[in-house]
C-alpha cells in the first residue's frame, strides 16, 4: 500500500530531523506574531470600506437613498472617516469598493509568493 510507505518515510524524516528545538520554537513564535500583525490589514478593509453616516442639507428634501438625490443635497457627517467618503465612492462609483476588496487578497498572495521567492535567492 502506497500510503503506508509514504507515512513510514515521513516518520523516518522526523527521526532524522530530531525533536523541536529552542531555535525552531523561537522562529515559530516570531513568525506567528508577524502573522497576527498581517491579520490587521485584512480587517482594515472591513472598517475602511463601510459607508458612513450622511445627512441632508438644511434646505433640501431628503430621500432614503443617496443615489436618488443630487450630490449637493446631502453631506457626509464625518468626511474623512472612511475611504467611501474620502474618495466619494457612492452610487456610480460604488464598484470600486468591491474591486478593492477583490484585488486585495490576490495582491497579497502575489506579494507573499514574490517575497518568498526573493528570500530564497
Amino acid at each position: 500500500n502506497r500510503g503506508i510507505q509514504s507515512s513510514t518515510k515521513i516518520e523516518e524524516l522526523y527521526d532524522y530531523i530530531g525533536p523541536l528545538g529552542k531555535a525552531q520554537i523561537g522562529s515559530l513564535v516570531i513568525l506567528s506574531m508577524l502573522n497576527l500583525l498581517s491579520a490587521y490589514s485584512f480587517l482594515m478593509a472591513v472598517f475602511l470600506l463601510v459607508v458612513p453616516e450622511w445627512k441632508c442639507n438644511a434646505d433640501k428634501i431628503c430621500s432614503k437613498d443617496l443615489c436618488e438625490m443630487p450630490r449637493d443635497d446631502w453631506h457626509w457627517i464625518e468626511k474623512d472617516r472612511t475611504m467611501v467618503s474620502f474618495f466619494e465612492l457612492q452610487c456610480d462609483s460604488s464598484y470600486a469598493i468591491l474591486a478593492s476588496s477583490l484585488f486585495f487578497v490576490p495582491g497579497t498572495v502575489v506579494g507573499l509568493a514574490g517575497s518568498g521567492y526573493m528570500s530564497d535567492k
